[in-house]
């Protein structure tokens, strides 16, 4: 896990897929620097699908959103599906009120 301002990042790479795991916060202290630490890791890893599990992200504000809405266009510019993985329920309350839960395919 690579660590961020009060989050952390870890990821892998397998048959077409990247994953991506996010633990902790995702706000305007680090949201930019996980957008960059993605950009980077599609330019490295080539990618028929991105799933970004959220399972262990306790907090995200619109800065976070910001950054998925942010990431699912990068990696759809790159030809790659975007899923999230296991929103916790404040995180799907923030999808929900912003208007662009539809927008995302999710999984738990």
């Amino acid at each position: 896990m690579v660590a961020f301002q009060h989050s952390a990042w870890s990821s892998s790479a397998r048959d077409g897929t990247l994953e991506i795991a996010l633990a902790g916060d995702i706000d305007h202290a680090n949201a930019d620097d996980l957008f960059e630490r993605l950009c980077l890791e599609l330019q490295d890893v080539p990618a028929q699908v991105v799933v970004v599990d959220l399972s262990g992200v306790h907090f995200i504000d619109s800065s976070g959103l910001r950054l998925l809405l942010r990431s699912k266009s990068s990696a759809e510019h790159c030809g790659a599906a975007f899923v999230l993985r296991g929103p916790r329920p404040q995180a799907r309350r923030l999808l929900a009120i912003s208007g662009v839960a539809d927008h995302f395919t999710t999984e738990d």
